[in-house]
Parts: structure tokens; C-alpha cells; sequence
């Protein structure tokens, strides 16, 4: 990390003007300069002023002694990294503070890797101010009022809030992660989640209209209504984002929306929970428009509960499994019955809705993209406005299926923020291939990992050679170990499906905390892949029953080949023993996907003479024997 200079303090009779601070010291009043790096008591309210500037560098960290405010009338620049956040919270978890306070400040303002927390007055305030707050996290605020880890509020504001995690707040009011009252406001790719309030768990928007994307908005809860998002007197923009296991104690598990007319486009609302009505979505008095949307397992009395809202549209949609019903109340005539077909030959409503499994890859672990059976594939609005990247037709849901790549490889990791501590650790996660081609052609696949300075790590899984049968799935549960060796920051893990000249992709983030990277890299083991002793792969998916061939070659020397077959995927045992019946090597041990699968087995350091090797799968069980001639 590097080493600042030690930093001159410059005090004023009755105000703190600050040019470079030294680290540790005491503040309060007005600010300007720059401060930091380092840790700062403050033991009063402190302002930048209007007409002032202050920059915050990196990896400072202001505890604030008592119930003392940031009020920002100028402008502020705190820019922290992945690795040296800046950071804002109370001295001791007994106290709180008054949070950030922007009223009028310079919409230059800019917030960036930065954590606010234990505020009881709003985490972030925005009043008449529109910075840019990015890769923030806000937990663990709170408010008597509305708006508990940020409120946006009146006209002007114009701010952008992306890539943050807004998680833990509670408001009294409306609005326990963000409210957002009488302005426009960009709010995307952030995490919604674990909030609390009387309406909107999540989000509240009043009079406002707001843009939503790719967001996701997940286990809120209001004590009365909109368990993930209140929508009073206002038009937002929802689209692409995830709104799932909310809860609401009246109406509107997912979203309630009064007197309002929003676009809700390509998103999945699932597993959201009204103790009354509407355990998706509750509308009353407004023209909301619904499109290529997946309404699916919401609970609490229908999926979408229709007040007085006739002019709604709800389009090119799927509803499935949603409890007593999928809609009730006054709704567009004709919603949900059959009269045809759509496009894709499903029995669908007069809007093109359909009423189907929509078929998600890992709803268990909050994985929404869909499988390749899914008949939200290529079923949305077959406008072009609404045309998938792959320039197919739209499919339903947050997720588009890519059509592009012959064999898809997804990674599902079971954690939604994995971060590894500097003694080191591990991940699980679910590997994905799935073949949409009408042929089974051969495809490598492998795992690496992009390292914090941008390099890459590995392959931590080797190149396997594999085919599947057409249309088919293959899924595997494996854990990756990060040493404790591996340097701080934030890392890539990355898939990869390769089919002549078509590439699959697919990764997640993960962080490792500690560690100085010094030390050669060691024990990154992906144990799902046997290690020493042999290297497995999947040849087809079409096994019709348990077996184990012949090991070819036999005799061998010093490698051979085990194939066997699993009509159901299984859990497998497969070990080598010696004549005297003592374990040699594991070859496989865990659950295997339906299909033929061919092992390696190596026997480099191993004396001649026969070998025995045995096979569980289920409870199928069978022996063979080979011999290692040298």
C-alpha cells in the first residue's frame, strides 16, 4: 500500500480549514483542501461551504464522536478504491450520527467507493443536489423519516446512484433503502436489499420518476404496503431488474403502486409475500404497462391484484405458480384466457401472456436466467425496439438467453458477495453447459482467474474436452480454495466454452481481504476435479443405464481410461484398491450428471501388478480389475 506523508494541520480560531490534514486528528466546523489518508474524530458538525471544495482521499475514515452531520454546500470529491474505501460511521457501535447532507450542493459532487453507515437521519441526503454516487455501500442507517440509507428529494436533484449496496436501513416513512420525492433520479445496477419500512421496504418514489435498471431489489419488508417498491403519483422506468422475496404486511409483496402509470420491462418478480393481496404486484388507479415480464411462486392471494385499473396493459408476460390465482380485481379484459397460440405455439391470453413453468437455471441460489427449454425464450414483444443483443426476438424476464454461442457455460455462485478472509478460504458454486445446437459437437471448457492488477491466474480447472447430446444440461457443484498467499482485492472468476470459433463466457466477483501476494501461489484447488491421480470428462449425455466398461488400455502402463454411465445423475464412487484391498486413489467422489463419463487414471508412482477398481453409483455396484505392467 502506499506510504502518504505525514500531513500538516492548520487550525482557525473558530473554524477548521483544512489544506492537508494529519491523520488521527480532531474535526468539526468548515473543510476544504484535501484530507487523508487516515483515521479522523469528529467531534462536531462539519460542512464544506458553498463556493468550497474537498477532496477525500482513499482509505480515510471519519468517526463521527456524536450526533454531528456532514453538510455538503459545496463540492466534494471522495474517491476511494475496491481496497481503500473512505468511510463514514459512528466512533463506537453505541453511538449514532446525522449521515452525509447534500442541500444545494455542486452537482459535481462525486461519491465513489465509499460506506456510510450508522447514521439515525438518512445514510445520504439529497435535497436540491445531484452527485454521482458510485460503488458505494449504505447499511445499517436509519431515519424517523423517510428515505433510511438515502432520500432524493425536490427539484433538480438529477443525481445518478449505480453499482451500490444499499442494504440493512430502516425509515419510519416510506422508503427503507431509497425514497425518491418530486425529482428524476437514475438509479442502476445497484443492490436493493434487507431494508425495512412502514411502505416501500426497498424503494418509495412519491411524485417522481425515476429510472430503475438492472437492479436488484430482494428480501425488504414493509410493515404495510410495497414490500419491495411504493409507487404514489408518479411514472419511473423499471426495467431488466429482479424484485424477489419481499415482503409486505397488507398489500403489494412486490410492488404497490397507487395512481401511477410505470413501465415495467423485462423483469422477474418471484417469490415475494403479501399477508393481504397482491403478493406480486397491487395497482389501483393508473395505466401501468407490464411487458416481457416473469411473474412466478409470489404468494399472498394472486399475483397481481387490480383495484380499479382496466387501462393497464400486461403484455408478453408469463405468470406461473402464483398463489389462488394469477390476477384478480379490475383488470384488462380478457387477461389470462386462452384463446390461441404465440409464436412459439404456447397457449397464450389475448396479450400473448403465457402460463408456464418459465424454467429458471437456479432460483435456489437467486439464479433467474433461464434454460434453454424455457418458453420465455424468443416469447416477449417481437417489436425490434425490444430485441435481445444476440438480435433475436425478445425473451421474457430480466435474462436473455444468448443464442449466439452453440454450448453456453454459466457459473452460479452460491453466495450472493463472496469475500475470502486474509487467512484464506473457499467458494462453492454450480458450473452450467448446456448444448442448443441440433448436432452434440465437441467443445473445451475452463476455469481461470483475473487477479486484482488485471493478470491472469490459472487455468484452476484444466481444459476438459466434452460433447452433449442436443438440447440437453450438464451441472456440476464444485468449490474453489483462494490460499492465504493470494493478494488483497477484487477478483474475476471466469468460464469459458469453446466451439470452433464461437466463445462462451461467463464470471463472478469475488474479494479477497489480506495477504501480500509475495509468496508463490499455492493451493488454489478446484476439488470437484480429481487431483493427482487422474482427469475426468463428460463424452455424451445419452446413457440409458448404470454400467462400467473395461478399462482401456489393459495392461496399461503407466495411464488408462474407466468409462461409465449414469442414467440419472448420481451421486459416484469410484476408488482403486490394491490386491490387499487398501485405497489407492480416489478417482471420483461426489454427484455426476446423467451420461457417459471417461477418468484418466495415472499410475506413475505405483508398483506393477493388478488393481482393483470399484464403482457406486446409487445403488448400482460393480468391480473390474486392470494390470499395470512397467
Amino acid at each position: 500500500m502506499e506510504v502518504f506523508a505525514m500531513r500538516k494541520l492548520l487550525l482557525a480560531s473558530a473554524a477548521l480549514s483544512v489544506y492537508i490534514v494529519t491523520a488521527n486528528a480532531q474535526l468539526q466546523g468548515p473543510l476544504s483542501g484535501t484530507i487523508g489518508p487516515g483515521t479522523f474524530q469528529v467531534v462536531g458538525d462539519i460542512l464544506v461551504e458553498e463556493g468550497s471544495s474537498l477532496r477525500i482521499e482513499p482509505n480515510t475514515t471519519f468517526l463521527f464522536t456524536g450526533n454531528y452531520s456532514f453538510e455538503i454546500n459545496g463540492y466534494l470529491y471522495a474517491m476511494g478504491t475496491v481496497t481503500d474505501s473512505i468511510r463514514f460511521m459512528q466512533n463506537n457501535p453505541g453511538t449514532t450520527w446525522s449521515g452525509l447532507d447534500f442541500d444545494n450542493a455542486d452537482n459535481a459532487c462525486t461519491l465513489e467507493y465509499c460506506f456510510v453507515t450508522g447514521s439515525n437521519s438518512h445514510g445520504i441526503y439529497l435535497f436540491h443536489s445531484g452527485p454521482t454516487i458510485f460503488k458505494c455501500t449504505i447499511v445499517n442507517n436509519s431515519t424517523p423519516y423517510g428515505g433510511g440509507g438515502i432520500y432524493v428529494g425536490y427539484w433538480g436533484c438529477g443525481a445518478t446512484i449505480s453499482n451500490c449496496v444499499i442494504s440493512n436501513n430502516s425509515a419510519a416513512g416510506s422508503g427503507g433503502g431509497i425514497e425518491v420525492c418530486d425529482t428524476v433520479t437514475d438509479i442502476l445496477n445497484c443492490i436493493i436489499s434487507d431494508n425495512l419500512a412502514r411502505s416501500g421496504g426497498g424503494v418509495a418514489t412519491d411524485q417522481s420518476n425515476p429510472t430503475f435498471s438492472n437492479c436488484v431489489i430482494s428480501e425488504n419488508s414493509a410493515t404495510e404496503i410495497g414490500g419491495g417498491i411504493f409507487i404514489y403519483k408518479g411514472n419511473p422506468c423499471i426495467s431488466n431488474c429482479t424484485i424477489s422475496g419481499n415482503y409486505a404486511g397488507w398489500d403489494g409483496g412486490g410492488v404497490l403502486m397507487s395512481k401511477s402509470s410505470p413501465a415495467i420491462t423485462n423483469c422477474t418478480i418471484r417469490g415475494n409475500l403479501a399477508d393481504e393481496e397482491g403478493g406480486a404486484i397491487w395497482m389501483d388507479m393508473g395505466s401501468p404497462d407490464i411487458i416481457n415480464t416473469i411473474v412466478e411462486g409470489n404468494r399472498g392471494n394472486y399475483g397481481i391484484c387490480f383495484g380499479n385499473s382496466s387501462n393497464a396493459t400486461v403484455s408478453y408476460s408469463d405468470f406461473y405458480d402464483n398463489e389462488n390465482g394469477n390476477f384478480t380485481g379490475i383488470g384488462p379484459a380478457g387477461l389470462g384466457e386462452i384463446i390461441g397460440v404465440n409464436a412459439n405455439g404456447d397457449s397464450c391470453d389475448v396479450y400473448y401472456n403465457v402460463f408456464l413453468d418459465p424454467e429458471l437455471v437456479y432460483p435456489g441460489q437467486n439464479d433467474y436466467r433461464l434454460h434453454w427449454d424455457s418458453p420465455c425464450i424468443d416469447a416477449g414483444d417481437p417489436d425490434p425496439q425490444y430485441n435481445d443483443p444476440d438480435d433475436t426476438v425478445a425473451d421474457m424476464g430480466v435474462f436473455y438467453y444468448d443464442q449466439s454461442t452453440p454450448v453456453r457455460i454459466l457459473l452460479t455462485p452460491h453466495d450472493a458477495a463472496i469475500q475470502i478472509p486474509a487467512m484464506g478460504g473457499s467458494f462453492e458454486y454450480t458450473l452450467w453447459l448446456t448444448n442448443i445446437e441440433a448436432t452434440n459437437p465437441q467443445f473445451d471448457f475452463w476455469l481461470d482467474i483475473t487477479l486484482p492488477d488485471g493478470t491472469i491466474f490459472g487455468p484452476v480447472l484444466q481444459p476438459v474436452t466434452a460433447q452433449l447430446d442436443s438440447g440437453l444440461t450438464f451441472r456440476r457443484e464444485r468449490m474453489q480454495n483462494v490460499p492465504v498467499n493470494a493478494p488483497e482485492g477484487l477478483y474475476h472468476f471466469n468460464a469459458y466454452a469453446v466451439v470452433g470459433m464461437d466463445t462462451s463466457f461467463d464470471d463472478f466477483n469475488f474479494i479477497k481481504q489480506g495477504g501480500n501476494g509475495t509468496e508463490e501461489f499455492t493451493d488454489w484447488l478446484n476439488n470437484s476435479q480429481p487431483s493427482g491421480t487422474g482427469s475426468e470428462r463428460i463424452l455424451s449425455m445419452g446413457a440409458t443405464e448404470f454400467a462400467v466398461l473395461n478399462a482401456h488400455p489393459n495392461p496399461f502402463n503407466p495411464t488408462t481410461t474407466v468409462t461409465y454411465a449414469l442414467p440419472q445423475a448420481s451421486r459416484v464412487q469410484l476408488n482403486i484398491y490394491n490386491l490387499q484391498g487398501r485405497l489407492v486413489t480416489e478417482l471420483v467422489n461426489g454427484w455426476r450428471d446423467v451420461g457417459y463419463h471417461e477418468v484418466i487414471f495415472e499410475a506413475q508412482n505405483l508398483a506393477s501388478g493388478m488393481y482393483i477398481y470399484r464403482i457406486q453409483a446409487g445403488d448400482f455396484t460393480d468391480v473390474k480389475k486392470m494390470m499395470l505392467v512397467k
